[in-house]
């Protein structure tokens, strides 16, 4: 409004060669006068983001209501603008990847350092896909820049679908693993203590 500040669209003019950069104004008059300085402008190849799931760590089996906290991390060397889970149902193999949309940027880059890193938690409740005992899900997160420039996970994380039965004897059999683990170095603390005995 003031007649001091223009914005020039990238859908116009984007750089794609490092260069110096001048300002040269004419007036309506016909008057041209020009900046007595000179903006280096520096391209540098648009990777594409990297993008991770940091939890869970590993597989899981899950009931079919379960609700699945999520964190997921993204960086670029400019900014992220989107981030997404996708997922595919081993029951509708058809239906391809199916998307969730974590993140969604502005339409014109922000300048700024939190642009570059996001971390994202997202509780994923199940119910509402109405799952089934058997069925699998293999997940991946997606990031996007504001070049297109798309970067995904290399390998899914694995959610298997049990039934509480299930669920309940695999939480029943892992205690009983902790319990052998336990009782066998309890015995080998007495087989050390009886060494140090005879000695």
């Amino acid at each position: 409004p003031s007649g001091k500040l223009f914005h020039i669209s990238p859908d116009i003019w984007h750089a794609e060669l490092s260069d110096e950069i001048s300002l040269e104004l004419t007036t309506a008059t016909g008057l041209v006068t020009q900046a007595d300085w000179r903006l280096t402008l520096e391209v540098v190849p648009d990777h594409p983001p990297e993008v991770r799931i940091v939890e869970p760590t590993t597989n899981l089996r899950i009931t079919p209501a379960a609700v699945v906290p999520l964190l997921v991390a993204a960086s670029d060397d400019l900014a992220v603008r989107d981030v997404e889970l996708l997922y595919r149902r081993s029951d509708q193999t058809e239906l391809g990847d199916q998307t969730i949309s974590l993140l969604q940027g502005p339409e014109l880059s922000p300048m700024s350092s939190t642009a570059r890193q996001k971390r994202i938690e997202y509780l994923w409740q199940l119910e509402s896909l109405a799952l089934q005992p058997g069925n699998v899900l293999e997940v991946h997160a997606r990031a996007s820049d504001y070049q297109v420039a798309v970067g995904q996970t290399r390998f899914p994380l694995r959610l298997q679908i049990v039934s509480l039965a299930d669920l309940l004897r695999d939480i029943s059999e892992e205690d009983m693993r902790l319990l052998k683990s336990l009782e066998r170095l309890l015995q080998e603390q007495r087989d050390a203590h009886k060494l140090l005995k005879q000695w």
